[in-house]
């Protein structure tokens, strides 16, 4: 669900990490999850913020060199796609990608 439909899934996700106890692996892997989503829909530098957030906080039941790394990934693909829109290369919002693209 996360990778085709990532902000419903990013809802629910909030909604579990609201009801998960704290400092469980349950809050730890709906945090990681929603940081995910929120890179699949392209949202680069929050998803950067997120995991590194997640990181920071100790990420319960996380492998904190994974998060690490996906935050610096979401800080690449913040930057790649920064440059391109400063030479004024535009990406298609991921909605339309996928309508466009679908099989």
């Amino acid at each position: 669900m996360a990778y085709e439909q990532p902000q419903k899934a990013s809802r629910l996700l909030e909604k579990a990490g609201r009801v998960a106890p704290k400092r469980s692996n349950e809050l730890g892997l709906a945090r990681l999850d929603r940081a995910i989503c929120t890179f699949l829909e392209g949202r680069y530098k929050l998803a950067k913020e997120e995991f590194t957030r997640l990181h920071k906080s100790g990420a319960y039941g996380m492998d904190l060199k994974r998060i690490a790394s996906l935050a610096r990934h979401a800080a690449a693909c913040n930057g790649y796609h920064q440059q391109r829109a400063a030479l004024g290369i535009t990406e298609l919002p991921r909605s339309i990608r996928s309508a466009l693209f679908q099989a």
